[in-house]
């Protein structure tokens, strides 16, 4: 099993992590404590650890003093830091030492069991061994019954902790990525059928995106992106069919939301096949929003969460990813629009662990 040192000087942190977290479902075992670096440095040195959560500010050793002491000596162990208010510029710093990994306070489970799901995934070499069908057979009804109540009662938060327990469900049964894969386009499958995902003509290229997933998290991560979705398109019932045009806008936005020209003139030319004045008009009735706002609003979604992961990213870095690649003030404008700061000022503030 993967064995995992937990450092941090606060002790009722330290046991939530310990008592909370299901490690063994990650094929994870809480190897030692420690509650500063200097003890995590000895146990280290005395003993097989594989991974290392720990706090940055604490007594005699802080985190990153430990980091720089164990790649002098061991660069095999990952480290994920956890971080508090003020305290990103010692994250500025961890990324010398090649840290990519951060966990905000106060850190909730389904935050720690994602980044197990990230970092175990190339430490678990059995994942390739095939196993009988027998051994890997889940109910992937019962999850997809759960991830309805989740949408009908908006209830978002819950979605990502379902797509985790439906992973660790088929981890815990020896599954190999062969047939981890079959599981979710099968779940994937049942989401479409019963209008959770509104797609059609989109199902197998998304079953195409899982069948080439080379790990669990990223066939995580498509599942959740796809069922996001559904938070975007607001407050449709399920019985609601969208506009196949629409649909199809939609569908290819979540994909290429990064591209710096997607216009709805070119949508409406190359993905919905109708005139753009005509297209505008069906999107702002079925979203309630024109096509620039719905994308803006998107992208600035898509920025907030990847400075929840990782809150030192350069701001250039950050419009890059969110399709302002040549237009970085522009970004700042429309982020401090939507969010009502700018991406300095979300990430110094607590907001950023919401």
């Amino acid at each position: 099993m993967i064995q995992v040192l937990l450092v941090d000087d606060e002790e009722f942190s330290q046991k939530g992590m310990e008592n909370l977290v299901p490690w063994e479902q990650w094929n994870c075992e809480i190897a030692a404590v420690a509650s500063n670096g200097v003890e995590a440095l000895e146990i280290i040195n005395s003993q097989k650890i594989d991974l290392v959560f720990t706090d940055i500010k604490m007594p005699e050793m802080d985190g990153l003093e430990l980091i720089r002491e164990v790649n002098n000596i061991n660069s095999g162990i990952d480290f994920v830091i956890i971080t508090g208010y003020g305290e990103f510029e010692y994250a500025q710093k961890a990324l010398r030492y090649g840290v990519r990994n951060y966990l905000l306070k106060p850190v909730g489970i389904s935050e720690i069991e994602e980044t197990l799901l990230k970092l175990t995934r190339n430490r678990i070499p059995d994942l390739e061994v095939q196993e009988s069908p027998e051994s890997c057979e889940i109910d992937i009804e019962s999850f997809v019954e759960e991830i309805m109540v989740s949408v009908t009662q908006k209830n978002w938060n819950k979605i990502s902790e379902i797509l985790l327990a439906f992973i660790k469900d088929i981890s815990s049964r020896n599954c190999s990525l062969e047939q981890t894969r079959i599981h979710a386009i099968n779940l994937l499958s049942l989401l479409i059928k019963n209008e959770v995902i509104y797609s059609n003509e989109k199902t197998l290229l998304l079953a195409g995106e899982i069948g080439s997933a080379d790990n669990q998290s990223v066939i995580y991560n498509i599942l959740k992106d796809q069922i996001m979705m559904t938070q975007n398109q607001g407050e449709r019932s399920f019985s609601k069919k969208m506009n196949p045009h629409v649909q199809k806008v939609l569908i290819y936005l979540i994909k290429h939301y990064k591209d710096k020209n997607l216009t709805l003139k070119w949508l409406s030319e190359n993905i919905a096949y109708v005139k753009s004045d005509y297209l505008g008009k069906l999107f702002l009735s079925e979203t309630g929003k024109t096509f620039a706002q719905y994308l803006a609003e998107f992208r600035i979604a898509r920025a907030v969460e990847y400075q929840k992961q990782n809150p030192a990213i350069p701001v250039y870095d950050l419009a890059k990813l969110c399709g302002y690649r040549d237009n970085v003030s522009y970004f700042i404008q429309q982020y401090k629009k939507i969010t009502g700061m700018t991406p300095a000022e979300f990430a110094s503030s607590s907001v950023v662990n919401t």
